[in-house]
């Protein structure tokens, strides 16, 4: 599987080499579709935590944000993370 992975990525060189407005084009993609990723997948959490489930009541944002700050390191991006809590420290709207 690796050697599958190193042939597509020599391909994605030779294409991005003859062409100098994409070069480099699949490496800007891959880092922005990680970032969002990360951006999402703290969202997703953030939606799960504070929303009420048939088996349980929504807990309080104080509770949400514990649990942020808990798995800020190992679970989230601290980064985003530290920007989303400056978010929901601020009340902002985009969050309710």
């Amino acid at each position: 599987m690796f050697a599958y992975w190193q042939a597509l990525a020599a391909l994605v060189t030779a294409l991005e080499a003859k062409d100098v407005y994409t070069e480099n084009h699949s490496r800007r993609v891959a880092r922005i579709s990680k970032g969002l990723g990360k951006a999402l997948g703290l969202a997703d959490a953030w939606d799960a935590m504070t929303s009420d489930r048939v088996y349980r009541k929504a807990p309080t944002v104080e509770t949400a944000v514990a649990e942020i700050q808990k798995g800020g390191v190992s679970q989230f991006d601290p980064g985003i993370a530290q920007v989303f809590l400056n978010q929901v420290a601020k009340g902002s709207d985009f969050l309710f």
